[in-house]
């Protein structure tokens, strides 16, 4: 009966070694699908790292604000400003001569044309106050690339560390 027993027992050894190794290579099946699995998932992470990068953001930024606007605007301005004209006279100027019989007055008929060419300079020194509200009512269209950002280099750093953890599987 110990060599019934001792077979028995060898061939329950057996099994159990032989049902071991089935399990063993399908958990190795196992873990080979999911480090396929990983490897796909790291690399699709990694492309849509890359197209991330090259994505812009865009929003409308709305403003309603009352702007305050105070200035003193100085002004300081010399200009020459040519005169070039003639001025016409026609007038009658009544004349008082005294003479040994009284005061006379002459009427005198003045009839002439003066001639002006001379340039006047005229100096303009001020300063403009400016004291006032503008009310914004607006949308401001923004469009921002994420390649022009600060968040590119961290992307491109995030990317590589997917492509190097990629590597070692």
């Amino acid at each position: 009966m110990t060599q019934v027993s001792s077979a028995r027992s060898t061939l329950l050894l057996y099994a159990l070694l032989l049902v071991s190794f089935i399990l063993h290579a399908v958990t190795l099946g196992v873990v080979l699908q999911v480090r396929v699995l990983a490897k796909d998932q790291l690399t699709l992470l990694s492309n849509q790292l890359a197209d991330m990068e090259t994505q812009t953001i865009t929003t409308t930024i709305h403003v309603k604000q009352d702007v305050p606007i105070a200035a003193a605007i100085p002004i300081n301005k010399s200009v020459v400003i040519p005169v070039n004209t003639t001025v016409n006279i026609d007038q009658v100027i009544s004349v008082p001569i005294n003479t040994p019989l009284g005061t006379a007055n002459i009427n005198v008929p003045l009839k002439t044309s003066v001639p002006i060419n001379t340039s006047v300079p005229v100096t303009i020194s001020d300063t403009l106050s400016i004291s006032t509200t503008v009310a914004l009512d607006l949308s401001v269209p923004i469009s921002i690339a994420l390649a022009d950002t600060p968040f590119a280099a961290l992307l491109r750093n995030l990317r590589q560390q997917l492509r190097d953890l990629n590597q070692k599987f």
